[in-house]
């Protein structure tokens, strides 16, 4: 039977961080070991992605500190509906309300006395923003258990690039440099085959520029055509201010991301449908 967990919460300095951290990857590992036979039992394969992709590999012992304060699963599309009517009638699971942009479901779960947020994901995102081919993403995975997929170090830096352009109003934290450069450093790592999957999903301008930074921020060698040009590099140190957030996060959304995203007008079209 699971114990109540406590999830340190404490202040923000490195040790804290840190310690955080390692409790998160033991608390989360025992939870993603608990979902897989769920999941088994429904016959719905499943990939964990962004944290839960590095405790499950192993990865995220690599890295001194990193926040995370939720569980990610990917689904092929063609399971995402069935799995969410599935997780909603299930005791241990408490459906949350659903996402504006509908690629997305998330769920509270017991975990003994403590609640774990866990998001269930049909897609990474808009295609407006950006393009993965789920059902290739999961052809491409190693088959770790009966419905675990795991995706490769090269698609996984694609979905960082992808989820870190999703936040990048919000600014790029240090933990995205360290684990970029953990990828780009695991053994085996193609460039060639990321660098022909980053341009599939239409943000190569994005991930080249995070990928400069991460170069020189952890002396990560990279191929010399990949170096992105410095106007790229220079505006994702641009961040919004912490007062006026409202105003200024329309204003980065409007501009400086969508120099970045697949396609900017689709986005921009998004975004007005949605503040409407």
């Amino acid at each position: 039977m699971t114990q109540s967990v406590h999830l340190p919460a404490g202040d923000e300095s490195f040790d804290s961080s840190s310690r955080r951290w390692k409790v998160r990857q033991i608390v989360y590992g025992e939870v993603l070991n608990a979902l897989d036979p769920i999941f088994a039992e429904w016959a719905i394969e499943y990939m964990p992605i962004k944290g839960a992709h590095l405790i499950c590999t192993g990865l995220a012992a690599m890295i001194e500190a990193r926040e995370m304060n939720d569980i990610d699963l990917l689904v092929r599309p063609s399971d995402f509906n069935k799995a969410v009517d599935l997780l909603s009638s299930h005791p241990l699971f408490t459906r949350e309300p659903p996402d504006p942009w509908r690629f997305e479901q998330s769920f509270l779960y017991r975990y003994g006395n403590h609640p774990i947020h866990f998001e269930l994901h049909r897609a990474l995102n808009r295609p407006e923003r950006f393009i993965l081919d789920i059902k290739a993403l999961f052809g491409r995975a190693e088959r770790r258990t009966a419905v675990r997929r795991i995706m490769s170090a090269e698609d996984a830096l694609v979905v960082l690039i992808g989820h870190t352009l999703v936040h990048l109003v919000e600014g790029i934290r240090e933990q995205v440099y360290d684990e970029a450069a953990l990828l780009l450093r695991n053994p085996g790592f193609s460039f060639e085959r990321f660098s022909t999957l980053l341009r599939a999903t239409g943000i190569g301008r994005f991930g080249r520029a995070l990928l400069t930074q991460t170069s020189r921020k952890r002396a990560v060698p990279l191929p010399p055509p990949f170096q992105a040009p410095p106007w790229t590099t220079a505006l994702l140190a641009i961040r919004t201010p912490r007062r006026g957030k409202g105003v200024w996060t329309a204003l980065f959304r409007g501009t400086i991301e969508l120099a970045f995203v697949r396609s900017p007008a689709g986005m921009l079209r998004g975004y007005l449908r949605r503040w409407q």
